[in-house]
């Protein structure tokens, strides 16, 4: 075996790279969470939640955005919109196009949702929501912009390091949230397998 155990050290923990511990992490946290949202869509009698389906929603794109944390298919989508657009500079990774606008469709969606909840699992959801997308969304325009004009020096990887930490601690918020959400709604939550 030809290679260098701190190569391989750091490839493994580096939160730049892809396809590591890291990026297993953040798809397991976003699995989680897709387990706690269909945990309350399954506690959640039909016909007596009325935001049922926005939960089973929430569920269904976490699934998503997990399978997407490791398989990187929103990567696919760069090439193509890139050369047909002629994109560049802070729209160097074209999947954030579509991706902003996936995101205001869903704040406008699940606008009335969140006044339903409570006061405090509402700040932590809204918490939630600013810092991971922040993180995902937000902070690539500047890493499109640094990659543009300077490439992949060390200042590309701690602006990478800033939005997965942001990515990680927002899923991490949200994580809490829905565990207060399932204590204040249903005290107790039992799970039998017969």
């Amino acid at each position: 075996f030809d290679f260098s155990k701190r190569d391989t050290l750091v490839r493994l923990f580096n939160m730049v790279m892809e396809c590591n511990i890291p990026n297993w992490y953040a798809s397991a946290l976003l699995l989680a969470c897709a387990g706690l949202l269909t945990a309350i869509v399954l506690a959640t009698p039909p016909g007596k939640g009325a935001y049922r389906g926005h939960w089973l929603a929430l569920a269904l794109i976490f699934v998503y955005i997990s399978i997407d944390e490791t398989v990187q298919l929103h990567e696919l989508i760069n090439r193509p919109l890139r050369h047909t657009f002629d994109l560049g500079g802070m729209l160097y990774y074209a999947w954030v196009i579509p991706a902003c606008a996936i995101v205001a469709v869903l704040a406008v969606a699940y606008w009335r949702f969140l006044g339903a909840l409570s006061a405090p699992t509402r700040r932590l959801f809204v918490l939630a929501a600013v810092v991971y997308v922040g993180g995902a969304l937000g902070t690539e325009f500047f890493v499109n912009h640094w990659v543009s004009i300077y490439g992949t020096d060390p200042v590309y990887g701690m602006l990478n390091i800033v939005q997965e930490t942001m990515e990680l601690s927002g899923l991490a918020v949200f994580f809490v949230a829905l565990l207060g959400y399932l204590q204040e709604t249903f005290g107790e939550l039992r799970v039998v397998v017969e």
